[in-house]
Protein backbone atom coordinates (compact mmCIF):
# COMPACT_ATOMS: atom_id res chain seq x y z
CA UNK A 1 0.00 0.00 0.00
CA UNK A 2 2.77 2.00 0.81
CA UNK A 3 4.69 1.32 -2.34
CA UNK A 4 1.27 2.27 -4.46
CA UNK A 5 0.82 5.75 -2.79
CA UNK A 6 4.76 6.84 -3.19
CA UNK A 7 3.83 6.06 -7.38
CA UNK A 8 0.75 7.61 -7.24
CA UNK A 9 2.59 10.37 -5.64
CA UNK A 10 5.38 10.26 -8.20
CA UNK A 11 2.91 9.77 -10.90
CA UNK A 12 0.74 12.90 -9.78
CA UNK A 13 3.95 15.48 -9.48
CA UNK A 14 5.33 14.52 -12.46
CA UNK A 15 1.75 15.41 -14.21
CA UNK A 16 1.60 19.15 -12.05
CA UNK A 17 4.75 19.82 -12.65
CA UNK A 18 4.78 19.31 -16.24
CA UNK A 19 7.70 16.63 -16.34
CA UNK A 20 6.05 14.34 -18.23
CA UNK A 21 2.64 13.87 -19.62
CA UNK A 22 1.82 9.86 -19.44
CA UNK A 23 4.20 8.11 -16.70
CA UNK A 24 5.19 4.63 -17.66
CA UNK A 25 2.55 2.76 -15.51
CA UNK A 26 4.30 -0.86 -16.41
CA UNK A 27 7.63 0.44 -14.49
CA UNK A 28 6.02 1.44 -11.59
CA UNK A 29 4.47 -2.17 -11.35
CA UNK A 30 7.84 -3.67 -11.88
CA UNK A 31 9.55 -1.50 -9.53
CA UNK A 32 6.30 -1.87 -6.68
CA UNK A 33 5.91 -5.84 -7.54
CA UNK A 34 9.64 -6.47 -7.01
CA UNK A 35 10.61 -4.41 -4.24
CA UNK A 36 7.09 -5.74 -2.58
CA UNK A 37 8.37 -9.49 -3.08
CA UNK A 38 11.76 -8.30 -2.16
CA UNK A 39 10.34 -7.38 1.65
CA UNK A 40 7.97 -10.00 1.84
CA UNK A 41 10.75 -12.81 0.93
CA UNK A 42 13.73 -11.79 1.70
CA UNK A 43 13.16 -12.27 5.87
CA UNK A 44 13.20 -15.83 4.83
CA UNK A 45 17.19 -16.03 4.69
CA UNK A 46 16.49 -16.60 8.90
CA UNK A 47 14.47 -19.10 8.29
CA UNK A 48 10.85 -19.70 8.40
CA UNK A 49 10.01 -19.06 11.72
CA UNK A 50 10.69 -15.10 10.82
CA UNK A 51 6.59 -14.59 10.50
CA UNK A 52 4.42 -15.50 13.34
CA UNK A 53 0.97 -14.06 14.36
CA UNK A 54 2.03 -10.68 15.97
CA UNK A 55 -1.42 -9.40 17.57
CA UNK A 56 -4.01 -9.49 15.18
CA UNK A 57 -1.36 -8.92 12.02
CA UNK A 58 1.01 -11.59 10.55
CA UNK A 59 4.07 -10.19 10.65
CA UNK A 60 7.85 -10.45 11.27
CA UNK A 61 8.28 -11.99 14.53
CA UNK A 62 9.63 -10.14 17.54
CA UNK A 63 13.68 -11.34 17.87
CA UNK A 64 13.93 -10.31 14.26
CA UNK A 65 13.52 -6.52 14.71
CA UNK A 66 16.34 -5.66 12.37
CA UNK A 67 14.01 -7.22 9.57
CA UNK A 68 10.98 -5.08 10.47
CA UNK A 69 13.76 -2.26 10.44
CA UNK A 70 14.86 -3.09 7.38
CA UNK A 71 11.88 -4.36 5.71
CA UNK A 72 9.03 -2.21 7.04
CA UNK A 73 10.36 0.86 9.23
CA UNK A 74 13.12 2.00 6.85
CA UNK A 75 11.20 1.82 3.76
CA UNK A 76 8.35 3.32 4.93
CA UNK A 77 9.97 6.18 6.60
CA UNK A 78 11.52 6.71 3.68
CA UNK A 79 8.48 6.50 1.05
CA UNK A 80 6.61 8.82 4.39
CA UNK A 81 9.80 11.58 3.13
CA UNK A 82 9.30 11.52 -0.24
CA UNK A 83 5.33 11.31 -0.69
CA UNK A 84 5.55 14.36 1.84
CA UNK A 85 8.37 16.43 0.19
CA UNK A 86 6.40 15.73 -3.17
CA UNK A 87 3.21 16.47 -2.16
CA UNK A 88 4.17 20.27 -0.27
CA UNK A 89 5.45 20.80 -3.75
CA UNK A 90 2.21 20.57 -5.46
CA UNK A 91 0.66 22.13 -3.22
CA UNK A 92 3.71 25.02 -3.68
CA UNK A 93 2.95 24.87 -7.16
CA UNK A 94 -0.86 25.23 -8.00
CA UNK A 95 -1.34 27.28 -4.50
CA UNK A 96 -1.79 30.17 -7.45
CA UNK A 97 -1.97 28.87 -10.34
CA UNK A 98 -5.45 27.37 -12.64
CA UNK A 99 -4.50 23.85 -12.52
CA UNK A 100 -7.27 21.52 -13.08
CA UNK A 101 -9.66 20.71 -9.87
CA UNK A 102 -9.13 17.30 -10.58
CA UNK A 103 -5.32 17.56 -9.86
CA UNK A 104 -5.94 20.02 -6.79
CA UNK A 105 -8.49 17.30 -5.48
CA UNK A 106 -6.05 14.17 -5.87
CA UNK A 107 -3.41 16.24 -4.20
CA UNK A 108 -4.73 15.41 -0.64
CA UNK A 109 -4.51 11.77 -1.17
CA UNK A 110 -1.10 11.77 -0.07
CA UNK A 111 -1.54 13.60 2.98
CA UNK A 112 -4.65 11.39 3.86
CA UNK A 113 -2.60 8.12 4.04
CA UNK A 114 0.20 9.53 6.19
CA UNK A 115 -2.22 10.86 8.81
CA UNK A 116 -4.20 7.95 9.03
CA UNK A 117 -0.79 5.75 9.09
CA UNK A 118 0.71 7.71 11.82
CA UNK A 119 -1.28 6.09 14.70
CA UNK A 120 -0.63 2.48 13.51
CA UNK A 121 3.09 3.54 13.09
CA UNK A 122 3.42 4.70 16.57
CA UNK A 123 1.58 1.37 18.14
CA UNK A 124 3.41 -1.08 16.12
CA UNK A 125 7.11 0.78 17.25
CA UNK A 126 5.34 0.50 20.87
CA UNK A 127 5.40 -3.14 20.54
CA UNK A 128 8.12 -3.67 18.92
CA UNK A 129 10.60 -1.42 20.86
CA UNK A 130 8.61 -2.23 24.66
CA UNK A 131 6.69 -5.41 23.77
CA UNK A 132 3.40 -3.90 25.46
CA UNK A 133 0.19 -4.08 24.27
CA UNK A 134 -1.31 -1.05 24.98
CA UNK A 135 -5.48 -1.80 24.30
CA UNK A 136 -6.35 1.86 23.32
CA UNK A 137 -3.62 2.35 20.69
CA UNK A 138 -4.49 -0.96 19.16
CA UNK A 139 -7.91 -0.06 19.01
CA UNK A 140 -7.10 3.39 17.21
CA UNK A 141 -4.78 1.42 15.55
CA UNK A 142 -7.50 -0.83 13.72
CA UNK A 143 -9.56 1.83 13.33
CA UNK A 144 -7.05 3.91 11.17
CA UNK A 145 -6.57 0.86 8.99
CA UNK A 146 -9.91 0.89 8.37
CA UNK A 147 -10.42 4.29 7.28
CA UNK A 148 -8.13 4.93 4.55
CA UNK A 149 -11.15 3.65 2.05
CA UNK A 150 -13.51 6.10 3.37
CA UNK A 151 -11.01 9.14 3.38
CA UNK A 152 -10.59 8.52 -0.48
CA UNK A 153 -14.28 7.96 -0.75
CA UNK A 154 -14.41 11.56 0.49
CA UNK A 155 -12.22 13.01 -1.21
CA UNK A 156 -13.25 11.55 -4.67
CA UNK A 157 -17.00 12.80 -3.62
CA UNK A 158 -15.83 16.34 -3.09
CA UNK A 159 -14.54 16.66 -6.82
CA UNK A 160 -17.75 15.23 -7.97
CA UNK A 161 -19.99 17.60 -5.95
CA UNK A 162 -18.93 20.38 -8.06
CA UNK A 163 -21.69 20.94 -10.61
CA UNK A 164 -19.16 22.09 -13.08
CA UNK A 165 -17.61 18.25 -13.04
CA UNK A 166 -20.34 16.32 -12.59
CA UNK A 167 -20.86 13.81 -15.47
CA UNK A 168 -24.25 14.45 -17.88
CA UNK A 169 -24.69 17.75 -16.10
CA UNK A 170 -25.01 20.06 -18.66
CA UNK A 171 -26.32 23.07 -16.37
CA UNK A 172 -24.12 25.92 -17.72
Amino acid sequence: MFAWTTSLSISLYLKVMRICQSPKERYFHLVIWGLSFLATFLPFIEGVDVYNLSGIWCWIAAPYIGWRLGVFYGPYLLQVIIIAVLTFMMIYKTRHTGMDKKLKIFKYFSPCFLGIFLIPTINRLVEAFTSQHIWELFLVHTLCQLLMGLLNVIIYFCYYTDDDNVPGNDNR
